[in-house]
């Protein structure tokens, strides 16, 4: 680092800014806690790399700042996880070493920098290593016999940078809600403990209960009688309100908030109760579930993990399933009850937008039920992949690559195409279920092509020639030491009219064809479709290499889990039966 640098101003404005997002439920005492871990990593850091003549300003504005979020984060994390001071103090030094060791090779492969990549970029980057060692060390303490398993579990599910930033679409494991599936009223739990929220009523209540007390022992003679009755009931009738106000003190409150402020307007009100000298509290509502999935009454055991437990196992295996098989890396599911469904309805949600609703036979075994809606998940994660694979995702299949090839990744992004245009070619392949788990190879065939097209479209045609080896392995069959291929292929007529009305737009290659003449086409393929339904087979449109793709763009809307391959795409040792001529 150069010695003009001064990283104790950079440090403090980083830190003001960050605690001053602090959750507004912290008070001074662990505003000051946070405000001190932030300093002191920060400073440890800095100073490290302040003699380091081999990184720039720029490099070590990037690691001190990403060091001071993750500890500010992760500190918040095991405030509310109650973890002991003295062992926050050793995983954060655990996290912020990994962090440095990291960032510090990319910085000698000359990868760090805000050119290519913003900071926020780099805090998920690391995001990985640094949820690896915080669940690893809090396990260690969980091992150790430090704290127990309620806080161990609590602990890990803890992530105060999701709801920092208003992201949920990481990697880790499918989770589950619990208070969704656990309505049980806790109103009354404390009730004595809740004498420190409003003393002045107890203190009343309690001497009303004292003078009856008196009234009825020490009554006197001539209206002994009366007294003590009455002295009886005002006793009574004291612990009884007592109890109704302990139970009933949020409605009360309100009602007693609505009088003295009947000027205040709704507005005035929301923004008092979410405290707006605290912004990023306002953010932190905005975002969605990316995958989500709602059951009726009848089905929610099957998501419980403290009942049957059945469904969040088997969709980390439908995740591991796509990630082997396609390379497709889906964000984690949340399962969820919903009383708008009937008991035996599932609803698959993507950005909190119902894509598939389905039932399943009451009297089927757990098995079949699970195996009905895998199904249904399966298909929509891979219809939907353009909704769910995001610029973060991509990015991380760059790091892949650069970890294995440094040069590739600066070569190809943003010299020859974009990360934009990189993961439109990555939702095509998936979308049409060509795997792309060879992905240093696609980045290598990108490098090539893209010297001579920068058209995804193009780029795409090109590179599903380079991968036809895996796309005939998975669409075809091993039958007597031969690959066949079952397929049904156009007519010469269909495949001229088809080649003759292609247009360029600039949303892509589409067919300029009138409605009549789309719907005519569209009926012939949902009628041949129709008739290799039964087919025992996967049966795919095999067609020449310049409509392959606008021509499955139009038909995969109606005909569900249509395969269209080009004859290009065809190696030399695949046999090819055909079906039926459309």
């Amino acid at each position: 680092m150069t010695k003009d640098f001064k990283y104790k101003d950079f440090i403090n404005k980083l830190r003001f800014k960050l605690v001053a997002d602090c959750p507004v439920d912290f008070d001074k005492y662990w505003k000051d806690f946070v405000w001190d871990y932030v300093y002191k990593f920060s400073t440890e850091t800095a100073k490290l790399l302040y003699d380091d003549s081999d990184v720039n300003n720029e490099a070590c504005e990037i690691i001190t700042q990403t060091v001071a979020e993750w500890t500010f984060h992760r500190v918040i994390d095991l405030i509310y996880a109650q973890i002991p001071a003295d062992f926050i103090d050793i995983i954060i030094k655990k996290i912020n070493s990994e962090i440095y060791e990291y960032l510090i090779n990319k910085n000698h492969d000359n990868a760090l920098t805000l050119e290519h990549y913003t900071m926020s970029d780099y805090i998920q980057l690391t995001e990985i290593p640094v949820s690896k060692i915080y669940k690893d060390s809090v396990k260690e303490l969980y091992d150790d016999k430090i704290i127990d398993y309620d806080t161990y579990k609590f602990a890990i599910m803890q992530s105060h940078y999701d709801n920092y930033s208003g992201k949920i679409d990481n990697i880790s494991s499918d989770y589950i809600n619990k208070d969704d599936f656990k309505r049980v009223s806790k109103q009354n739990e404390g009730l004595f403990n809740d004498i420190k929220k409003h003393p002045m009523e107890f203190c009343v209540f309690l001497i009303f209960v004292l003078i009856g007390l008196f009234l009825y022992l020490a009554g006197f003679e001539q209206i002994e009688k009366y007294v003590r009755y009455l002295g009886l009931f005002i006793s009574s009738l004291s612990i009884v309100c007592w109890f109704i106000v302990l139970t009933n003190y949020d409605v009360l409150e309100q009602v007693n908030n609505s009088k003295k402020n009947k000027l205040i307007t709704e507005s005035d009100e929301n923004v008092d109760s979410f405290k707006f000298n605290c912004p990023n509290l306002m953010f932190e509502r905005l975002g969605v579930d990316i995958l989500s999935v709602r059951m009726g009454s009848a089905l929610v055991d099957y998501a419980d993990p403290e009942l049957k437990n059945v469904l969040l196992p088997l969709i980390g295996n439908l995740r591991k399933e796509l990630a082997d098989e396609l390379g497709y890396i889906i964000p984690k599911v949340r399962c969820l009850d919903d009383a708008s469904y009937k008991p035996y309805e599932f609803g698959i949600y993507v950005r909190s937008i119902r894509r598939d609703t389905f039932f399943v036979d009451k009297f089927a075994s757990q098995e079949d039920i699970s195996k009905v809606v895998l199904e249904h998940m399966r298909k929509c994660f891979i219809k939907h992949v353009n909704d769910i694979l995001t610029k973060k995702d991509v990015i991380k299949y760059m790091e892949l690559v650069r970890s294995e090839n440094p040069t590739l990744v600066n070569d190809l992004i943003p010299e020859l195409i974009s990360a934009v245009d990189l993961r439109r070619i990555l939702v095509w392949l998936i979308r049409e279920e060509v795997p792309v788990t060879d992905v240093i190879l696609i980045f290598e065939r990108l490098c090539d092509f893209a010297r001579f097209s920068k058209s995804p479209e193009i780029l795409l045609t090109q590179l599903r020639v380079e991968l036809r080896a895996q796309i005939c392995e998975k669409f075809s069959i091993k039958l007597n030491d031969k690959r066949i291929l079952y397929a049904l292929t156009l007519k010469p007529e269909t495949e001229r009219k088809l080649g003759d009305a292609l247009l360029w737009a600039e949303l892509g290659v589409i067919f300029k064809l009138t409605p009549d003449e789309i719907e005519q086409l569209v009926l012939s393929f949902v009628n041949a479709a129709s008739k290799i339904k039964n087919h025992k087979n996967d049966v795919v449109l095999l067609v020449s290499p310049d409509i392959r793709k606008p021509l499955f763009d139009l038909l995969c809307s109606y005909i569900e889990n249509i395969k269209v391959l080009s004859y290009s795409e065809l190696i030399s040792d695949i046999e090819v039966e055909k079906i039926a001529e459309i």
